[in-house]
């Protein structure tokens, strides 16, 4: 097999938790290891977890398809540095608020960021997120040379928020009826503002994006 996909960890492609199919905790532990997922979690959510654990540890791109549920971030380490996914405009609507979809943990410093975070190079493709305006669609912080191809936002807080990500460039991309669609920022942790000139999004291109607002959006592009 040349990708990995969600659907290979038991997606069902609803908004299930593993409580509501009968699973117990036992199961879960010896199934989804390393997630952190409890009979509370939607299954789509831990067999996407799965999927991105699995993308870092042997370098192949998650696939996927249809329509997914999550209940809180897909998180991304700190040290996947090449994720790639083709979503195939799959769309995965976020249930409940106060979380970004796809989202890498934080650097504990800019130094960590500087050093470590920045050397990813993320390819992400033809993904749908959907949302509430307490949502981020993707927060994968610092990064060289990421591309985001095809994405679309909808409903969401913030879109894209790029942070300390450095010659990216985000194609075709659509954000609609969130409050903010694009942001290319600094990077928001320890030793890093927009006073200094060691976390900037510098070289960030939006090629042919879109953003259309809502009457109470706060901006488009930011």
């Amino acid at each position: 097999m040349y990708y990995l996909s969600p659907d290979a960890y038991g997606a069902v492609h609803n908004n299930t938790t593993f409580a509501q199919a009968g699973k117990n905790q036992s199961y879960i532990n010896a199934n989804y290891p390393n997630t952190g997922a409890t009979v509370n979690d939607y299954i789509d959510w831990a067999a996407w977890q799965m999927a991105v654990n699995q993308a870092e540890a042997t370098g192949q791109p998650v696939w996927a398809f249809g329509k997914y549920w999550v209940n809180k971030s897909i998180s991304v380490s700190k040290t996947n540095y090449n994720l790639t996914i083709y979503g195939n405009y799959c769309t995965i609507t976020a249930i409940g608020g106060g979380y970004a979809v796809l989202k890498r943990v934080q650097p504990t410093d800019n130094s960590e960021a500087l050093n470590i975070l920045v050397n990813a190079r993320f390819n992400i493709n033809s993904v749908i997120i959907v949302g509430e305006w307490t949502n981020t669609g993707m927060d994968l912080g610092a990064s060289y040379g990421a591309y985001y191809n095809n994405c679309r936002y909808d409903g969401l807080g913030v879109g894209l928020w790029l942070k300390f990500a450095l010659n990216t460039m985000v194609v075709n991309c659509y954000a609609t009826n969130c409050n903010k669609g694009f942001i290319a920022d600094c990077g928001d942790w320890s030793g890093a503002s927009y006073l200094s000139a060691n976390a900037q999004s510098n070289h960030t291109k939006f090629i042919g994006c879109r953003a259309y607002c809502s009457t109470s959006s706060t901006f488009a592009f930011g």
